[in-house]
């Protein structure tokens, strides 16, 4: 069984913001549009701050 952490769920905008940690791929975030669309990469960092500005620059190409 894979173990999921949440770390931050944050409102912005008509997103959600999710922040989270899971055994094989460390930290990782989703952004969920206000329709249920999910964006994100499936890449790793290892600390929750270093995912923090590629989702930011996803969030910048789908609020576009």
């Amino acid at each position: 069984m894979s173990i999921i952490k949440i770390y931050s769920v944050v409102g912005i905008q008509s997103f959600t913001l999710v922040v989270f940690n899971t055994q094989r791929y460390f930290w990782e975030f989703r952004l969920v549009s206000a329709d249920g669309a999910v964006f994100g990469e499936q890449r790793l960092y290892y600390t929750p701050k270093q995912q923090q500005k590629p989702a930011e620059s996803v969030f910048n190409l789908t609020s576009n």
